[in-house]
């Protein structure tokens, strides 16, 4: 290749990246701050996981909340067992946070011309937000649903059970449950997850309000009409929008965790227990009552606030570096 064409192709490139370049800093700014969170709350994962997975008609494992969850995985699994499904974990929040925080980037965009409006109005936000997790859900269902299976199985295999498997990686997961249940099966809990985007309709509309109102006080503390809003203001708009997201939406999850699993039926065993969305929210409903839709929130709470506060902070600073 000579030296003219070689410079001609670097020049379509760079072009390439300056007409996407907004697109392209927000998807890596959210790829990176998805890496961080995957590998940090990983074991908080694993904790509200199993203990949403604790249905009424077996005798629970796991009793006394989150910290005795974690000593128990940790006293019978090690490290390892905390860490169960950190691969599916980091495919999924990779793909998920660079997925999600580019469509909303270009959602806000489309809706602000769409509304004739400022990108700063809620209903953008909320718009967005909606449509950006209604994508997200669709393409990443199947990693969802394969590190639900791996985080919630044991270190070794149990004994047979028609509707029990061991996997032993993820293509291996992804393989076993196309042979015995079918592609759809990979799409086990999408109701729920879908149901699902209104966390994302609370959580970021309530975190765009929250970070203007206190970038106005800081500007106005401060007396600088240019001044971007702290660090300390991003961690507190990210934590109480996450936290006000999470409880208001929690049952979801789950619901979206026990569709997700095998539960053997007693009747009739090769038949899953739960098997559609109405029937599932029935079911625990009977079964447990209302608590039964708020088992892991404690779990979910410790691992997702903090997570979403380190996330979006990574997001926002990473965002202003690039």
């Amino acid at each position: 290749m000579d030296i003219g064409t070689s410079n001609g192709l670097l020049q379509k490139i760079h072009s390439f990246f300056k007409v996407h370049d907004s697109m392209y800093k927000t998807a890596t700014a959210g790829a990176v701050s998805g890496l961080v969170a995957a590998i940090m709350v990983c074991p908080l994962d694993v904790v509200k996981v199993r203990l949403q997975n604790q249905t009424a008609s077996s005798v629970p494992k796991y009793v006394g909340g989150t910290v005795s969850t974690l000593k128990a995985i940790w006293s019978e699994e090690g490290v390892r067992g905390l860490y169960r499904g950190l691969s599916p974990a980091v495919v999924s929040y990779l793909p998920d946070r660079a997925i999600w925080f580019s469509c909303y980037y270009k959602f806000k965009i489309f809706f602000a011309d769409s509304f004739h409006c400022s990108m700063d109005e809620s209903s953008v936000h909320l718009a967005a937000s909606l449509s950006a997790s209604v994508v997200n859900t669709l393409l990443l269902n199947p990693i969802w649903v394969v590190r639900t299976r791996i985080m919630l199985q044991p270190p070794h295999p149990s004994p047979a059970s028609s509707l029990s498997h061991h996997y032993t990686s993820m293509y291996d997961a992804f393989s076993t449950i196309i042979r015995t249940e079918g592609f759809s099966a990979l799409y086990k809990g999408l109701g729920p997850t879908l149901l699902g985007v209104s966390h994302a309709a609370v959580q970021f509309p309530v975190y765009e309000k929250l970070k203007q109102i206190l970038a106005e006080d800081e500007r106005h503390r401060l007396r600088d009409p240019q001044h971007e809003l702290s660090n300390t203001g991003i961690i507190i708009a990210s934590s109480v929008s996450k936290m006000i997201a999470c409880i208001a939406t929690y049952p979801h999850e789950v619901l979206r965790t026990r569709l997700q699993t095998l539960h053997p039926n007693d009747a009739q065993p090769e038949i899953n227990k739960y098997h559609g969305m109405v029937q599932a929210t029935r079911l625990i409903i009977a079964e447990e009552g209302v608590r039964g839709f708020y088992k892991g929130l404690s779990a979910s709470l410790v691992r997702s606030v903090p997570s979403a506060a380190l996330s979006i902070w990574c997001y926002e600073w990473l965002l202003r570096v690039l």
